[in-house]
């Protein structure tokens, strides 16, 4: 009760679903990995690309358990915010980062000198959470269903009129 709307890239799970009432998705995000630009990785990389690496997301993320089981990984770092996470990159304290894309989409954006570059992370089935797109809803209280319907409203509106794309592209994302 502490917040109205939560609004995040969401893998959608029976947990999630027992204490949030979840919108349609208002768009969705491929998998990307975050990493410093001078890493050979142009177009896309593989979780047989990851082995050897340390990789790091967001405690709580439905991706968390896939990376633990992740072969060869040299080390598996969670944080609090993705920015802990981005910041660890930029350090150089952690190889890659897998976190909601056009969050940090939108970091590179705003600080070129970071030297970062998202890549695609290649589809796998063995990977399902992990590799697949997410989906960017809104979660919020089950109690309060006019707020719930309000927004799914206005969800529904973007994908009519295209306003959720045509928003991503005026931020870059």
């Amino acid at each position: 009760g502490r917040a109205d709307v939560m609004v995040g890239n969401m893998g959608w799970t029976p947990a999630r679903a027992a204490v949030l009432a979840i919108t349609d998705a208002i768009y969705y995000a491929g998998a990307f990995v975050c990493m410093k630009q001078d890493k050979p990785f142009t177009k896309a990389i593989t979780i047989s690309d990851i082995k050897g690496h340390s990789i790091g997301t967001v405690n709580g993320f439905t991706i968390v358990p896939e990376m633990k089981k992740i072969p060869g990984t040299s080390d598996v770092k969670l944080y609090d915010n993705s920015d802990g996470c981005v910041r660890d990159v930029v350090a150089g304290r952690l190889d890659f980062g897998v976190l909601d894309g056009p969050l940090v989409d939108y970091m590179i954006l705003k600080n070129p000198n970071w030297n970062l570059k998202q890549v695609a992370l290649v589809a796998d089935p063995d990977y399902p959470q992990l590799t697949s797109k997410q989906h960017t809803v809104a979660g919020m209280n089950q109690e309060n269903h006019d707020l719930f319907d309000a927004v799914n409203a206005g969800v529904k509106w973007m994908w009519k009129t295209k306003q959720n794309a045509a928003l991503m592209q005026k931020y870059g994302i």
